[in-house]
Protein backbone atom coordinates (compact mmCIF):
# COMPACT_ATOMS: atom_id res chain seq x y z
CA UNK A 1 0.00 0.00 0.00
CA UNK A 2 1.19 3.35 -0.93
CA UNK A 3 0.35 6.43 1.55
CA UNK A 4 0.74 10.20 0.66
CA UNK A 5 2.82 12.64 3.26
CA UNK A 6 -0.45 13.63 4.85
CA UNK A 7 -1.78 9.66 5.35
CA UNK A 8 1.96 9.08 6.61
CA UNK A 9 2.20 11.79 9.25
CA UNK A 10 -1.44 10.63 10.43
CA UNK A 11 -0.47 7.19 10.85
CA UNK A 12 2.49 7.73 12.74
CA UNK A 13 1.79 10.35 14.45
CA UNK A 14 4.55 12.62 12.95
CA UNK A 15 4.16 16.26 11.28
CA UNK A 16 5.14 16.10 7.78
CA UNK A 17 7.96 18.47 8.19
CA UNK A 18 9.40 16.18 10.45
CA UNK A 19 8.74 13.64 7.57
CA UNK A 20 10.39 16.17 4.82
CA UNK A 21 13.45 16.56 7.63
CA UNK A 22 14.10 12.77 8.40
CA UNK A 23 14.50 12.31 4.34
CA UNK A 24 16.35 15.69 4.21
CA UNK A 25 18.87 14.10 6.59
CA UNK A 26 19.37 10.90 5.24
CA UNK A 27 17.32 9.24 8.50
CA UNK A 28 15.37 7.34 5.79
CA UNK A 29 16.17 6.78 2.30
CA UNK A 30 14.68 8.85 -0.60
CA UNK A 31 10.75 8.60 -0.49
CA UNK A 32 9.76 7.62 -4.40
CA UNK A 33 6.98 10.10 -5.61
CA UNK A 34 3.74 9.24 -7.94
CA UNK A 35 4.25 10.96 -11.55
CA UNK A 36 2.43 14.26 -9.85
CA UNK A 37 5.71 14.27 -7.78
CA UNK A 38 3.47 13.36 -4.39
CA UNK A 39 5.85 11.09 -2.19
CA UNK A 40 4.77 7.50 -1.60
CA UNK A 41 5.33 5.88 1.94
CA UNK A 42 5.28 2.01 1.74
CA UNK A 43 4.36 0.12 4.74
CA UNK A 44 7.84 -0.53 5.13
CA UNK A 45 9.33 2.96 5.14
CA UNK A 46 6.52 3.39 7.65
CA UNK A 47 7.42 0.18 9.26
CA UNK A 48 10.96 2.16 9.82
CA UNK A 49 9.54 5.37 10.63
CA UNK A 50 7.79 3.43 13.61
CA UNK A 51 11.11 2.15 14.41
CA UNK A 52 12.55 5.68 13.80
CA UNK A 53 10.51 7.28 16.58
CA UNK A 54 10.84 4.63 18.83
CA UNK A 55 14.53 5.10 18.61
CA UNK A 56 14.07 8.96 19.27
CA UNK A 57 11.63 8.72 21.93
CA UNK A 58 13.90 6.44 24.02
CA UNK A 59 16.53 8.92 23.31
CA UNK A 60 18.44 7.63 21.03
CA UNK A 61 20.59 10.78 18.86
CA UNK A 62 20.09 11.24 14.76
CA UNK A 63 23.57 10.89 14.25
CA UNK A 64 23.48 7.21 15.70
CA UNK A 65 19.91 6.81 13.70
CA UNK A 66 21.86 7.78 10.40
CA UNK A 67 24.68 5.96 11.46
CA UNK A 68 22.41 2.77 11.21
CA UNK A 69 20.57 3.83 8.45
CA UNK A 70 23.90 4.14 6.86
CA UNK A 71 25.39 0.37 7.60
CA UNK A 72 22.10 -0.66 6.08
CA UNK A 73 22.47 0.15 2.81
CA UNK A 74 24.83 -1.07 0.28
CA UNK A 75 25.89 -4.31 -0.75
CA UNK A 76 27.92 -5.16 2.07
CA UNK A 77 25.22 -4.19 4.34
CA UNK A 78 25.45 -7.48 5.67
CA UNK A 79 28.98 -7.53 6.99
CA UNK A 80 27.77 -4.11 9.14
CA UNK A 81 25.61 -6.15 10.73
CA UNK A 82 28.03 -6.57 13.97
CA UNK A 83 28.72 -2.31 14.06
CA UNK A 84 24.76 -1.90 14.14
CA UNK A 85 24.26 -4.59 16.47
CA UNK A 86 26.79 -2.83 18.84
CA UNK A 87 25.09 0.58 18.16
CA UNK A 88 21.58 -1.21 19.61
CA UNK A 89 23.01 -2.69 22.76
CA UNK A 90 25.00 0.64 23.41
CA UNK A 91 21.39 2.80 23.27
CA UNK A 92 19.86 -0.11 25.48
CA UNK A 93 21.83 0.25 28.38
CA UNK A 94 21.17 4.11 28.14
CA UNK A 95 17.30 3.22 27.66
CA UNK A 96 17.67 0.80 31.26
CA UNK A 97 19.61 2.94 32.92
CA UNK A 98 16.69 5.80 32.19
CA UNK A 99 14.17 2.99 33.11
CA UNK A 100 16.10 2.35 36.06
CA UNK A 101 15.94 6.05 37.31
CA UNK A 102 12.25 6.63 36.29
CA UNK A 103 11.56 4.00 38.38
CA UNK A 104 13.69 5.19 41.54
CA UNK A 105 11.34 8.80 40.53
CA UNK A 106 8.33 7.01 40.84
CA UNK A 107 9.12 5.38 43.80
CA UNK A 108 9.49 9.02 45.47
CA UNK A 109 6.26 10.32 43.67
CA UNK A 110 4.05 7.09 45.48
CA UNK A 111 6.32 7.94 48.39
CA UNK A 112 4.48 11.24 48.03
CA UNK A 113 1.41 10.25 47.58
CA UNK A 114 1.15 7.59 50.56
CA UNK A 115 2.35 10.35 52.41
CA UNK A 116 -0.66 13.15 51.72
CA UNK A 117 -3.13 10.16 52.02
CA UNK A 118 -2.02 9.69 55.30
CA UNK A 119 -2.37 13.04 56.41
CA UNK A 120 -5.98 13.18 54.63
CA UNK A 121 -7.08 10.85 56.56
CA UNK A 122 -5.87 12.36 59.74
CA UNK A 123 -7.62 15.69 58.71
Amino acid sequence: MAYSIKEASEKLNMSAHTLRYYEKEKVILTIPRNKNGVRQYSDNDINWLELVNCFKETGMSLADIKRIVELSIGPNSDKNIPKRKDILIAHRKNVVVKINEMQKNLQKVDGKIAYYNHLSSLV
